[in-house]
């Protein structure tokens, strides 16, 4: 059932977000009604399974939490603020005013909305039910104690989840950096018209994506963790996979491309530029995963 709630409301979130953007044929609020409905959905989690959620349910949220909440507010600045175009998206050319079309960009976000918090509700899903087995097994009713007793006994951090946090930090940080680092250099001046090159850029051609699938790796390594040794563990850890599988399908076949294809039209032909994607990763700096 709490799965259910959560997918209503992101479902929610997002047909209020389309009706506007259809009205106003506009895309201004899209990015923000998506990392909206990411802190949204985790806290209505944390709501929902109060009773059962555990450190690790509560480490898990904070990360989904602080991510959406920076890349919504960089996207939503740089939109309203950081553009020579206020309230203009190069992504929605020739479909602001289709809505068909529009409608598939939001159903595409309450997707990626959804899937992205699948191991952190597995997580709780699964807890949920070793602590009914618990409570089965002492034949007690389960309550605020016994859950916090059974976690400490079966539910600890190592080295491997500290491990996991800090990787998490690593792809936050690379995304962050990535972000600031082009946002300053576009706000020069004397570098209108150009692409970057230099900082994180001099290494990948899209750092920022690159910390993006580091950060959603690791929330699901560090949720997969904690599912409890109960019947379908493992399949619910296979389930889970598609929230980092999907992750890296966007970054990689849909929005690198997109991006891609932008700056091909752009820049195709200039010597410096053509230079620059012979010698410079997509993604990652190593040619082979690329």
């Amino acid at each position: 059932m709490m799965i259910l709630n959560i997918l209503i409301i992101d479902i929610i979130i997002q047909l209020i977000g389309l009706r506007w953007s259809i009205i106003n044929k506009s895309e201004k609020y899209y990015d923000l009604a998506g990392t909206s409905a990411f802190v949204l959905c985790t806290l209505s989690t944390i709501w929902f399974g109060h009773a059962y959620c555990s450190t690790r349910s509560l480490v898990a949220a904070l990360m989904i939490i602080v991510w959406a909440s920076r890349l919504g507010y960089f996207l939503y600045s740089r939109i309203t603020r950081f553009t020579d175009n206020p309230g203009v998206d190069k992504r929605f050319e020739g479909v602001r005013d289709k809505p068909k079309i529009l409608s598939f960009y939001w159903f595409m976000q309450t997707l990626w909305v959804f899937l992205v918090i699948v191991p952190l509700l597995l997580l709780n899903k699964t807890q949920y039910q070793s602590y009914q087995q618990f409570g089965q097994q002492q034949q007690q009713q389960i309550t605020l104690d016994n859950i916090n007793d059974h976690f400490n006994n079966h539910n600890l951090f190592n080295l491997v989840d500290i491990g996991l946090m800090v990787l998490w930090l690593f792809g936050f940080s690379i995304e962050c950096i990535a972000d600031l680092q082009k946002r300053k250099f576009h706000l020069n001046p004397n570098n209108h018209g150009k692409w970057i090159a230099s900082g994180l850029w001099n290494y990948s051609r899209h750092p920022n994506y690159v910390g993006e699938i580091i950060v959603h790796w690791s929330i699901y390594a560090f949720c997969v963790r904690g599912y409890p040794s109960i019947d379908g563990s493992l399949t619910w850890s296979l389930v889970a996979l598609v929230a980092p599988l999907f992750v890296t399908f966007l970054m990689t076949k849909i929005s690198t491309p997109m991006l891609e294809k932008l700056a091909d039209n752009r820049w195709k032909g200039n010597t410096h530029y053509d230079r620059y994607k012979q010698t410079t990763p997509k993604l990652f700096p190593f040619p082979t995963i690329n």
